[in-house]
This record gives C-alpha cells, sequence and structure tokens, in this order.
C-alpha cells in the first residue's frame, strides 16, 4: 500500500492511500482467487509473482526491490511462485520483475547498493532450514558450497552444512545493476 499524507505534510492527520501491488499466484485455482491471484503487473503472466514480501528497500534511482520469505520448498501454496526471491518494481509504471532466487529453503534479506549503483549485496539467510538431521546436514541444500568439484587451484572442493551468506552482483560490462 501506498499512503500520501495530506499536503504532503508528515504531521497530517489524514491521508490517501493506494493498493500499488497484491502479491499472489495468477496460476491459482484456489478459491476464493481474491486470496491468492494478486495484481501483479509483468509479463510474460506468472514470471514475477511472489509471495510473503517481508523486505523493502528504495534504490537512490527510485525502483522498490522486495525480498520474501515464504515457503522456501516452493511446494503448498507456493507450489507456482517457486523459491523465496527478490523482485524489482518501478513505482512509476507498476512493472515488476524477478530478479533472482533465492537457495532451497532459504530467505532473500538484507541488500545495499554502492552509490553508483554498479554493486549490489544481497544477503541469503538459513539456507536448507529443514535439515534438522544432523547425520545428513545437507540433504536440502549446501549452500554456498562450490558447484564445481575442484576450485581453480585443481584443488577438490569439500562440500559442507548449510550456511547464511551474503552475495555480490555485479552487471556484466560494468553498468548498473537492475536497469
Amino acid at each position: 500500500m501506498r499512503w500520501r499524507e495530506a499536503g504532503k505534510n508528515v504531521t497530517a492527520t489524514g491521508f490517501e492511500w493506494d493498493l500499488f501491488v497484491q502479491c499472489g499466484d495468477t496460476a491459482a485455482t484456489k478459491t476464493p482467487a481474491s486470496r491468492y491471484v494478486g495484481n501483479v503487473n509483468d509479463a510474460p503472466n506468472g514470471s514475477a509473482d511472489f509471495g510473503a514480501p517481508d523486505g523493502l528497500w528504495f534504490d537512490q534511482f527510485g525502483r522498490l526491490w522486495v525480498q520474501t520469505d515464504q515457503a522456501g520448498t516452493a511446494s503448498g501454496d507456493g507450489v507456482n511462485i517457486g523459491a523465496t526471491c527478490m523482485v524489482c518494481a518501478d513505482p512509476v509504471t507498476g512493472a515488476i520483475k524477478r530478479f533472482l532466487t533465492s537457495p532451497m529453503q532459504s530467505e532473500v534479506t538484507g541488500i545495499a547498493m554502492t552509490p553508483d549503483g554498479k554493486s549490489m549485496f544481497v544477503g541469503m539467510q538459513h539456507p536448507g532450514e529443514e535439515a534438522a538431521n544432523p547425520a545428513n546436514p545437507t540433504q536440502y541444500s549446501n549452500w554456498p558450497a562450490s558447484q564445481f568439484s575442484t576450485n581453480s587451484a585443481g584443488q577438490a572442493v569439500v562440500g559442507g552444512r548449510p550456511r547464511s551468506g551474503v552475495v555480490v552482483i555485479i552487471k556484466t560490462g560494468g553498468s548498473i545493476v537492475g536497469n
């Protein structure tokens, strides 16, 4: 929701509001549809569906970044939406695009960007959170372990217990991230 204080004054006692976006699953078949479908303005239809917004951040370019914390298994009510993700919304047009999807059973949390907009830092919290069995800690995730069996020096890469981390995102060619 967007609130606008009367007279654009933070001390106003009245305000107007409008619904900017309602999260949901455009492929939902549950009823009533108004509880599940939402009004995400994306293309192609369903490509930016998201649920359970948990973090909001406006960057220095006016874009709204939304981080989610829904069921990280892409099951249940989130089966068509997928894992948790981060989307970018244009507050002027209302267009929303999925920017990234998190590792299995994790939450996208925390965001920062360099002043020039060329580097973005995004947190991934508690990957593999359902792995309660100490005998098999990587049952659901081993993120951020490497996807390769050897590192650049040719040494074997050993996986391990999943753990939270921060990723740094830069755009090929060095331009502004997300434009």
